[in-house]
């Protein structure tokens, strides 16, 4: 993952006695994190000179490490340091690898991170034809901290590709029996080795040779003699895009895996919503259904949830009875997100008349607006009609017992 630096900002007030990285070295360290961000891992306060907790905010927290006690400002001065000495080894090229980065990693220590290397002892296969020049690339890049393996023809590299398996190969081209050409087309014709970056490294200097190399899927064309630097650099620069790709070919399948499992869990909530025995629905705020089950179009007295969605375009003026209740249920939800137990009286398609209960959540973005409505309907029709009349009942009751005690203090009186 790379992160966007387009807002880094390098400017802040210093307090008094503080000590802060200076704009330049700020701006490299963020880059250098922004690169990294998904190789890095946070270590224990205990071990990090400066406080992680520094630099939850990249965009801020690296520019202005004020030192808050003489350790904190003695790591910052380590952290100036070490930037130097980062740039001043990136500009000499891949002839000082090893120290180049151990000087990243301890840039990142002292961040409070750990830097999980992406290929921390890549491969390379050399294959030639000249044993002088296999001696002097392998010495080489074993000073460079990689393994190498080489081979003389290039039939015996095609038979070992397998069992090598490099991260990248020096090839060159003019070898008897199977020569660069043919090696690179095979290699490249072969679905589990077309990935590996070839670079030809060759006397040959001709440009028809190297469009020829580039062609058949070459990366690079070095042609002898060469300076080693050179090489190193070129190397070095395969190698980091190699690996990037690499990075970006697993985050894209775990981004593959999330759309999946987001997929099915959308699916299963899709039957569970539809075939629920409860009404379910979504609606807006403006007061209208996004998404209805089976069980509510049945209760409204509907053929079908498209039917729901076609027919009532404004719930507030055909669904209640009273037109303010949806204005009134709105209300509660913004003063507290739910609601449960909200009764209502409403119309069914045919005109007739039913009580319900809503149980009613807001669903918000991430700025905390509310994008839906989502709840349950239940009929309560039943016991609404058993409370009129035990109501209407009562009220009898009540009724009689007042005429009766008229009655009897009546005839006291007389």
């Amino acid at each position: 993952m790379i992160a966007d630096d387009s807002n880094l900002q390098v400017s802040h007030p210093q307090r008094e006695n503080s000590v802060s990285l200076s704009p330049i070295t700020a701006y490299y360290v963020h880059k250098l994190l922004a690169h990294n961000f998904d190789r890095l891992t946070p270590i224990t306060s205990g071990q990090a000179d400066i406080d992680a907790s520094l630099l939850s905010d990249l965009s801020l927290g690296i520019v202005h490490l004020d030192s808050v006690d003489q350790a904190t400002s003695s790591a910052v001065l380590q952290l100036e340091r070490r930037v130097m000495q980062h740039q001043a080894l990136s500009s000499q090229g891949a002839k000082h690898l090893p120290d180049l980065r151990d000087a990243e990693q301890e840039i990142f220590r002292l961040l409070g991170f750990n830097l999980a290397q992406s290929d921390p002892h890549a491969t390379i296969l050399i294959i030639d034809d000249t044993p002088d020049v296999l001696r002097f690339l392998s010495e080489a890049l074993t000073q460079q901290g990689y393994e190498v393996c080489s081979a003389l023809d290039g039939g015996l590299a095609l038979n070992q590709i397998h069992v090598i398996a490099p991260d990248l190969i020096l090839l060159d081209v003019m070898m008897p029996g199977v020569d660069g050409y043919e090696v690179c087309e095979r290699l490249k014709a072969n679905p589990l080795t077309k990935g590996i970056p070839v670079i030809f490294i060759s006397a040959i200097a001709d440009s028809l040779d190297k469009v020829k190399g580039f062609d058949l899927g070459g990366v690079d064309y070095v042609t002898k003699p060469f300076q080693t630097e050179e090489v190193l650099a070129r190397i070095e620069h395969q190698l980091n895009l190699r690996s990037l790709q690499k990075r970006l070919e697993e985050q894209n399948i775990r981004l593959q895996q999330e759309l999946q499992t987001q997929q099915t869990v959308e699916e299963s909530y899709r039957s569970i919503f539809e075939n629920a025995s409860i009404a379910l629905f979504q609606s807006t705020p403006s007061g209208r259904f996004v998404r209805v089950n089976h069980a509510l179009a049945q209760l409204l007295g509907y053929d079908s949830p498209q039917a729901v969605l076609q027919e009532i375009n404004q719930i507030s003026e055909q669904l209640y009875v009273n037109p303010k209740r949806r204005s009134q249920l709105i209300t509660y939800l913004q003063q507290f997100g739910v609601v449960n137990d909200f009764e209502s009286q409403i119309y069914r398609k045919d005109g007739t008349t039913i009580w319900v209960c809503e149980d009613i959540r807001v669903v918000k973005d991430g700025q905390g607006n509310p994008l839906l409505y989502e709840g349950t309907l239940k009929n309560v029709s039943d016991r609404k009609h058993a409370e009129s009349l035990a109501c209407q009942q009562q009220t009898k009751t009540e009724g009689f017992l007042i005429q009766l005690l008229f009655h009897i203090l009546s005839g006291e009186n007389m």
